[in-house]
């Protein structure tokens, strides 16, 4: 028996008129349907709106050609909020191209930028002087001493589309390390002539990005922290000890001591996100931080960055905040100071500023994740 012909499921977008009731579908077409430029069009938009490419970037300069004996020009090279500078190729198709191995290219170009190089082309891209880019940098990395940037750029592809030939190459070259990125920007036309634009980071897969966060913060755990696990299991059973009687937070030391650098309180705080406290002997260092893990975290997060003067002014520190690099991968707003829990004579001190911080922690977001809570409440689907 002839099995009865399915046409394919095609991708669309439903428009509403709230006003009517009407329903409009808009089905996806391809940028050079549209007539769409890679420069003229593609690359502005980026320009105005970086969210479009999966993460908050700052651009640092576009059509960059002045690489020493090359006539390469590069799309647009982006910082990301970590310090970590990005090399963005854009196609309006990336089939049957090489825009993977151009973006090595150009990113083995980039390994060698200076942190005064990188002000110098933002000063130039946006019309302003050194000084003023520089501060610009800092602010948007969140560190007024930053002055270094990684050696190892990552890399993002931007694209109507990918075949099997690129992703294939992209999933072996991140499997080795490399931040790279590929974000598929499907085009719709509504009606009246607008676009949208519905942009999904296909690599890393969210489900898998979320994985690998959580492998790679167990091989730093274990790379990391003590010689031994015993000693980090020492030192969280004394910081409990030590909280007993002193933490004015219910339930703050309510978990037992685990054998890594990271303890979480034994609460979560509204919408699934957890308060964090990290020590850890090599690298060395203490950390407060809240980690926002939700299906809707990047919401989460925005809702809660907009009361980011206020919340630093009440801690009186000035944080440092990691926005998802897409929705359903985790955030971070942490703050961190030296500290080496080899170093035994000073546990009590560490233990102080653990507990002083967690309990600050708490309370200056407590009452922004509640109202965050209920008005994304509100507006997830349901």
């Amino acid at each position: 028996m002839e099995k009865p012909s399915v046409e394919p499921f095609r991708k669309q977008i439903v428009v509403v008129d709230p006003a009517t009731g009407k329903l409009h579908s808009a089905e996806p077409l391809t940028f050079a349907e549209m007539g769409v430029k890679e420069r003229q069009h593609i690359e502005e938009w980026i320009k105005h709106n970086t969210g479009i490419l999966g993460s908050k970037l700052l651009l640092i300069t576009s059509e960059y050609d002045k690489f020493d004996k090359s006539d390469v020009k590069l799309d647009l090279l982006a910082l990301a909020q970590d310090g970590k500078l990005f090399v963005v190729e854009l196609k309006r198709d990336a089939k049957h191209t090489l825009a993977d191995l151009q973006a090595i290219r150009y990113a083995a170009y980039c390994s060698t930028m200076t942190f005064e190089q990188a002000v110098k082309l933002r000063a130039a891209f946006a019309k302003t002087d050194q000084d003023s880019a520089r501060q610009e940098i800092r602010d948007f990395v969140g560190d007024d001493d930053f002055s270094k940037i990684e050696r190892e750029p990552g890399i993002i592809l931007a694209a109507g589309g990918f075949d099997e030939k690129l992703t294939s190459c992209a999933l072996w070259l991140h499997k080795f390390g490399l931040d790279i990125r590929c974000v598929e920007v499907t085009p719709y036309r509504l009606e009246e002539g607008k676009i949208i634009l519905v942009p999904r980071v296909i690599i890393p897969l969210p489900e898998a990005g979320d994985y690998m966060v959580r492998a790679e913060e167990k091989e730093i755990d274990e790379i990391a922290l003590s010689k031994t696990k015993g000693l980090q299991r020492e030192f969280w059973t004394a910081f409990i000890k030590y909280c007993s009687g002193r933490s004015a937070v219910p339930g703050l030391c309510a978990s037992g001591p685990p054998a890594s650098g990271c303890y979480t309180a034994g609460f979560s705080l509204p919408h699934h996100v957890l308060l964090q406290l990290i020590a850890t002997a090599k690298p060395a260092g203490l950390r407060c931080q809240l980690v926002i893990r939700s299906p809707d975290s990047m919401l989460v997060y925005e809702r809660v960055e907009r009361h980011k003067q206020e919340i630093d002014a009440i801690l009186g520190a000035r944080l440092k905040w990691l926005a998802p690099p897409s929705e359903g991968l985790t955030g971070r707003v942490f703050q961190s100071r030296a500290g080496d829990i080899e170093a035994r004579d000073k546990w009590d001190e560490y233990f102080a500023w653990l507990l002083e911080r967690a309990e600050a922690f708490y309370k200056a977001f407590l009452p922004t994740l509640r109202e965050v809570d209920r008005k994304v409440g509100a507006v997830r689907p349901a």
